[in-house]
């Protein structure tokens, strides 16, 4: 019976880790640049560069993956580009605006 149920929560995190990964690489695929999206397009180049060392998008993919994997683990969904609120509470609010 032990060996069933660790089988299957492996088996579950395999699956959390494999959709976490096609996630995070199908938001990376998306054509555009957020940093383009959250600037004007006549920003200077060294503004845009500092916006993306700021958000971690200068490193390599891998290594965006797994700081974005540990902020969502932690449940840091960071800051909206749009609104500049957490993301958590817009999200929050969307739910309890669903649950009554």
């Amino acid at each position: 019976m032990g060996r069933f149920l660790a089988g299957r929560v492996l088996g579950a995190l395999g699956v959390v880790i494999a959709s976490s990964i096609v996630v995070f690489l199908a938001v990376r695929l998306i054509p555009g640049d957020p940093i383009s999206v959250l600037l004007e397009q006549e920003t200077d180049p060294v503004v845009k560069e500092a916006f993306r060392r700021l958000y971690g998008l200068d490193q390599p993919v891998a290594v965006q993956y797994f700081v974005w994997a540990r902020s969502l683990i932690s449940g840091d969904f960071g800051l909206s580009l749009i609104t500049h609120t957490p993301v958590i509470e817009q999200v929050a609010a969307r739910a309890r605006a669903r649950c009554t």
